[in-house]
Order: structure tokens, then C-alpha cells, then sequence
């Protein structure tokens, strides 16, 4: 390995490794930004604050789960799991896309990353 694809390699992983922090800085980011669209909208729009929520939080999910596995990012995405379900509640009705991204955070949580990347792996052919 060059000494430029070590370094190209170091600055990827570390750059990684504020993933989990940046995407719970957007969050809040892009919460506030709703919230404060919503405070302005007229009644008649209201219904479609908890649907823009809902939205916001699968996004946040499809996010948290790019790259390589850390344990932060597996908290964070059974973070955004929970308020995904917690403002659409048909996302029950979705049980098996909700059982597989809660089986996935656990499976980051609980293992080492190398592990859990080939276990994730593993679950990608069968699913």
C-alpha cells in the first residue's frame, strides 16, 4: 500500500468515524427546520407534519446504515427506528423492513464492526 492510498484510507475512516455525530446534528437540524415550517403552515397542512417526521427518520435510517459499522451508528439507528414507528404508525404494518433494521442496529451494537460487517453481509443474501 502507497503511502497515498494509506493516507486516502486514513482520512476515509476518519471522516467515518463522525458520521454517527453529523447525522444527529442533521436531525435535530432538519426536526427544527420542520418544526418551525409546520408553526407557519396553515391548519390545513398539519396532518402532513407527522408524515414529513416519519420521512425524515427513514431517511435518517437508510443513512445511518451506509459505510462501515460502529456501534454509535447502530444506536443511532434504533434511535431513528423508534421515531420512525413512533410518528407513522402504520410503520407496524411494515413489521418485516422494522424487525430487519432493528435485527441490524443490534447485530452493529453488539458485535466488533469487522464481525458484524460479515454477519450483515451474510444477512444481505438472505434478505
Amino acid at each position: 500500500m502507497t503511502s497515498v492510498d494509506f493516507f486516502s484510507l486514513f482520512i476515509y475512516l476518519y471522516i467515518l468515524s463522525f458520521l454517527p455525530a453529523y447525522l444527529l446534528r442533521q436531525e435535530k437540524q432538519c426536526v427544527a427546520v420542520i418544526e418551525k415550517a409546520f408553526l407557519q403552515a396553515p391548519s390545513s397542512l398539519q396532518h402532513l407534519k407527522k408524515q414529513s417526521l416519519a420521512k425524515i427518520y427513514k431517511y435518517f435510517i437508510d443513512r445511518a446504515l451506509e459505510g462501515y459499522p460502529s456501534p454509535e451508528k447502530g444506536r443511532a439507528t434504533i434511535g431513528f427506528l423508534f421515531n420512525y414507528i413512533r410518528y407513522d404508525s402504520s410503520a407496524l404494518q411494515q413489521w418485516r423492513f422494522c424487525l430487519i433494521i432493528l435485527l441490524k442496529s443490534l447485530i452493529i451494537v453488539l458485535f466488533p464492526p469487522a464481525i458484524s460487517s460479515k454477519i450483515l453481509s451474510t444477512l444481505k443474501k438472505i434478505f
